[in-house]
């Protein structure tokens, strides 16, 4: 084989081989670039959660509801769907203890992409008084929407007990 007939036998080579390392490079950075943007989707509803347990706690059924979107859908155990955030504000507003509670949330796992996001997590809250102190204990799951603001809302909110059906 000539010289110049070797060089272009080994050209396509030496190509693909180029391109197969600058495609590995990109799919490396955009992996990079995934994991960052769930660190910061998680810390971004992390936040939205301590002041929603803050809410919670104080007592205060309207800030809670202002943490869901306008059409929120609520999803409580052993009762129907509640949609709307009127629909919402009024199911905290019956629910929430007088002189507020102890709720406290402990984020799972977070992930998400362009405008909506899931969180699953575990909730403890104190029973109330007369149950024995006893510690309710459950877990959730999240379906954030972000708003044109940026800001993320609850859009659906479902959660359960762990205890043991008595």
């Amino acid at each position: 084989m000539r010289p110049l007939a070797r060089i272009f036998a080994v050209l396509p080579v030496l190509f693909w081989a180029v391109t197969a390392c600058g495609e590995q490079s990109q799919q490396d950075t955009a992996a990079e670039q995934m994991e960052m943007d769930r660190v910061q989707l998680r810390e971004a509803i992390e936040a939205v959660n301590a002041q929603f347990v803050e809410a919670v706690n104080a007592g205060d059924a309207a800030a809670v509801a202002g943490f869901y979107t306008d059409d929120a859908s609520l999803l409580p155990p052993e009762a129907e769907m509640i949609q709307g955030m009127a629909a919402v504000q009024e199911f905290w507003a019956a629910g929430l203890p007088e002189g507020g509670s102890a709720l406290t949330l402990n984020t799972v796992s977070v992930d998400g992409a362009g405008e909506f996001a899931y969180e699953v997590g575990t909730w403890s809250m104190p029973a109330a008084e007369g149950e024995g102190g006893a510690v309710e204990q459950g877990k959730y799951l999240v379906v954030w929407k972000r708003g044109e603001d940026g800001n993320w809302k609850l859009h659906a909110d479902i959660w359960n007990t762990s205890m043991p059906a008595e």
